[in-house]
């Protein structure tokens, strides 16, 4: 007998593939150029992703960091902290900085983890797939099993051999005496919402490229969208990508006073090829 399919196993895996696509593609709207030896884009995104702030600053043993802050000491008269814990994600690094010291890099205003919002939404389309395997289910599948207290838990073996696939379901031919009358098929009148709950889906997947700033009117059939809709859509993206600009931006402003080169610019490319790539191979049509 074959390995069963381990539903619980099938989740995590798709919930991890799903958070690594979106991780992958909030963390390469932006890219970094021109940076000090050490550092790359990636670590500056990442750091971002994860903490929602990091924080440039000149070490006189270690020259130019970037590595993860968080706020520390007195807050000034406008709620700004006065010094910043700087730390490395393997602990050998740890120090508590003035802030006046510090090249402050904000995802957004509010120092929220994108990440957060990544959780969310793809939890969000995750329950909505379980309600879409659900719903498929009852419309190929609709059946009840009469058993009693004494078979019961052999009679949901039986059937949870035959919901995963198994090509041989092996049955105790002593079933029958004890009141197992076999599988009887079941007119449920269960109604048809997979394309209402695809729908759903796009919506979640849509707030959460609106949130990132990633234009996604194309995820729609045009001629279903109006034109006020289009532009809806192309104001709350800009929004959103202006708003998770302006902390790298002013960054970047303070740090080409000491390396003139560096640039913090949107990563055009990488954009232009997520839907192209990614995205079909992992929220295709019938990857359920």
């Amino acid at each position: 007998m074959g390995k069963k399919r381990n539903i619980n196993k099938v989740c995590a895996d798709r919930r991890a593939l799903l958070f690594l696509l979106y991780k992958n593609l909030a963390t390469n709207v932006f890219k970094w150029e021109g940076l000090p030896n050490g550092i790359e884009s990636r670590h500056i995104e990442n750091f971002l992703f994860e903490h929602g702030q990091v924080g440039f600053y000149n070490d006189k043993n270690l020259g130019m960091i970037c590595l993860p802050i968080s706020n520390s000491g007195e807050l000034n008269i406008y709620g700004d902290p006065t010094k910043f814990y700087m730390y490395s994600k393997n602990g050998n690094y740890s120090k508590t900085i003035p802030s006046d010291e510090v090249i402050r890099c904000m995802d957004n205003p509010n120092l929220v983890p994108t990440k957060l919002y990544v959780n969310y939404y793809v939890q969000e389309m995750l329950d909505i797939e379980t309600a879409i395997r659900a719903n498929l289910r009852k419309q190929v599948k609709p059946y009840f099993a009469i058993a009693t207290d004494k078979n019961k838990y052999t009679v949901k073996s039986i059937i949870d051999d035959y919901e995963n696939g198994e090509d041989v379901v092996i049955i105790d031919k002593t079933l029958g005496e004890d009141g197992f009358d076999g599988l009887k098929l079941l007119t449920a009148n269960v109604e048809y919402l997979v394309d209402k709950l695809r729908a759903e889906e796009r919506s979640r997947e849509s707030a959460l490229l609106t949130y990132l700033g990633v234009s996604n009117v194309n995820m729609e059939k045009k001629e279903r969208l109006i034109t006020d809709e289009v532009n809806g859509n192309d104001e709350f993206v800009n929004l959103n990508l202006s708003i998770r600009a302006k902390g790298r931006l002013d960054a970047m402003v303070e740090l080409q006073k000491i390396y003139p080169e560096v640039k913090c610019v949107l990563n055009i490319e990488y954009l232009e090829q997520f839907f192209e790539s990614l995205r079909s191979e992992v929220i295709g049509d019938g990857i359920l």
